[in-house]
């Protein structure tokens, strides 16, 4: 099974920023966006640890992923957007980052996904999710 680690790089009370490296893939780097840590159960950040991640169709999201056993939460995907204000607890990825309309954003999401997948595949991975490391 795949292993994929999110490293969380950035955060403020907008949205926390972070990169997705795929190990043993070769790849451009995938930059990550998920809600600010607001201290709820359900549009909060996803608490650092290790997660399944499976293939996941649903009425919004075709062909996209999920994580199984995320404490107290259910229904968060990995998928395609720019600012949090398109997640509700999801990850977005993106090839890039940058700030757009003063909110901390991906680019390139949709691209970064299909690329992601593309390495991916229709198999789950393990994800592991590192806490923000501050210099």
């Amino acid at each position: 099974m795949r292993r994929v680690v999110l490293q969380r790089a950035w955060y403020d009370d907008r949205a926390t920023l972070g990169m997705l490296t795929i190990v043993g893939a070769k790849h451009d780097p995938f930059f990550t966006l998920e809600n600010p840590d607001r201290l709820n159960k359900t549009d909060s950040l996803i608490p650092a640890g290790e997660y399944i991640c499976s293939p996941h169709s649903g009425l919004k999201f075709k062909d996209v992923y999920i994580l199984k056993d995320v404490p107290n939460r259910s229904g968060i995907l990995f998928h395609w957007g720019n600012t949090e204000k398109d997640t509700s607890g999801c990850i977005i990825l993106g090839s890039g980052s940058q700030m757009m309309w003063r909110d901390p954003a991906v680019t390139s999401s949709r691209d970064a996904f299909i690329k992601f997948s593309g390495i991916i595949g229709k198999q789950d991975f393990i994800l592991l999710i590192k806490p923000l490391v501050l210099l």
